[in-house]
């Protein structure tokens, strides 16, 4: 019994690791209007869940941006990352997003260039 739930539990994380993937983050606060954006940034060796191809460890790419962020001062944002395999689909979703957020006016946008800033691979 033991060794098939052992085994049922290892199908069902199993892990792929895709040669390289696009990411880009987003970081606002409830407390001001300012919104943090990214630029895409290609990494390497990037594990995804086979799945449904989730990144794994997505919160711990959210986090590192958001320490980032925290060194320079601003604390308690709430960080968000989206990868894609594919960089004109990232582009797609990254020109959405910042669409979107320059719909509303009361933002003051801050983008985050992959000098100052660079996303880790993590590995499971």
């Amino acid at each position: 019994m033991l060794v098939w739930l052992s085994a049922t539990c290892i199908a069902q994380t199993k892990t792929k690791c895709l040669p390289k993937a696009y990411i880009f983050g987003f970081a606002e606060s409830f407390n001001d209007s300012t919104l943090y954006i990214t630029e895409i940034q290609e990494i390497d060796s990037v594990w995804v869940n086979s799945k449904n191809s989730f990144l794994v460890n997505r919160s711990e790419y959210a986090y590192q941006l958001r320490d980032y962020l925290a060194a320079k001062g601003e604390t308690h944002r709430t960080c968000t990352v989206v990868y894609r395999t594919d960089r004109k689909k990232a582009e797609k979703k990254y020109n959405k997003m910042k669409a979107k957020s320059l719909k509303r006016l009361s933002y003051n946008i801050i983008y985050v260039k992959e000098s100052d800033f660079r996303f880790r691979a993590i590995k499971p």
